[in-house]
């Protein structure tokens, strides 16, 4: 990093190993979002060409964040005041072909303007931003292009700021695109109200690596699946299916087991594996189901009282 060194680590590779590991459901996201597949996979990457120079980066500046038109002209020579701390992104951050777009961040105390300057030797033009805020975000259109072509190749983040002190030094970082994407998907619940009796206030949401944007998983009364006639009332307490297409739960008292699929195309049924024979075997009021991604045959039981079991379920794979 030229400039200064700051005591920020990226965790752009740190997240995608923990998403990896805390995914809990592979579901299928809305069609909208540009998903149609519930495995969980990355779509390969097909690298794309320019002839001589790509284009992803406009010719003329971007006037943003409550800048003056007059911006660019505030930053002509060099500066001598101190540099930023650019927090975002690390020097040498590796992200993942699919990740979320890159966002720059500063610390700069007193700071009324960043220009934001970022470099790629394939690119015939730098992209220039100029903003009164402390971070600014790639456009999600320029992302994806520049994600198609500039893969593997190091690309440079430089900014500097104007301010009472004048002109500043520059900081800068280099990061890349990696050459494949980041597979994983995070199913989490959530309450919307304060009434968690309320079957409404309470849902599951979902994101897969890249969404900018949670879409609802499953809701209480979608669950289809009843334990010997006692309708789910909780679905807070889940887990996935070692599948990663169906999530079970232990809901409130009488602390019922039950299994609901996260498909797109099948909310809250019960699970193609399970019929109405299998359901009679699930395990009793008080217990939890667990399975391993070799399983089988039917779920074992651990046997306790509901205050121990209530939150043990199916387990994910390691």
């Amino acid at each position: 990093m030229v400039g200064v060194t700051c005591a920020v680590r990226s965790l752009v590779l740190g997240a995608a190993l923990a998403l990896f590991v805390l995914a809990s459901c592979s579901f299928s996201p809305p069609k909208a979002e540009g998903k149609t597949s519930s495995t969980g996979t990355p779509p390969p990457v097909t690298i794309q060409t320019c002839g001589t120079l790509c284009t992803d980066f406009p010719a003329t500046p971007i006037v943003a964040g409550g800048a003056a038109g007059s911006a660019p002209s505030m930053f002509a020579g060099t500066g001598s005041a101190p540099a930023p701390c650019l927090t975002e992104p690390e020097d040498g951050t590796l992200f993942p072909n699919n990740w979320l777009r890159p966002r720059v961040k500063v610390s700069a105390p007193g700071a009324t303007l960043l220009e934001i300057r970022f470099h790629a030797g394939i690119e015939a033009n730098d992209l220039v931003v100029y903003t009164a805020g402390d971070n600014w975000a790639m456009d999600k259109s320029t992302w994806l292009n520049l994600a198609a072509h500039a893969v593997d190749q190091p690309i440079t983040v430089t900014v500097r700021t104007s301010g009472p002190a004048g002109l500043s030094a520059p900081s800068s970082a280099t990061f890349s695109i990696a050459p494949a994407g980041a597979a994983g998907q995070m199913v989490y619940w959530a309450l919307r109200g304060f009434d968690a009796s309320d079957t409404n206030n309470e849902q599951l949401y979902g994101f897969s690596v890249g969404d900018e944007s949670v879409t609802s998983v499953l809701t209480v009364p979608q669950v289809q699946e009843t334990a010997s006639g006692v309708q789910v009332g909780c679905i807070g307490c889940h887990t996935a299916t070692p599948d990663g297409s169906s999530v079970g739960f232990t809901g409130n008292y009488p602390w019922p087991n039950a299994l609901a699929s996260v498909e797109s195309n099948a909310v809250g049924e019960m699970p193609s594996f399970l019929g109405p024979a299998g359901a009679t075997r699930s395990p009793p009021t008080g217990t939890a189901s667990s399975a391993s991604p070799r399983d089988t045959g039917p779920p074992a039981t651990t046997s306790g009282s509901p205050r121990s079991t209530r939150r043990r379920s199916i387990r994910t794979p390691a």
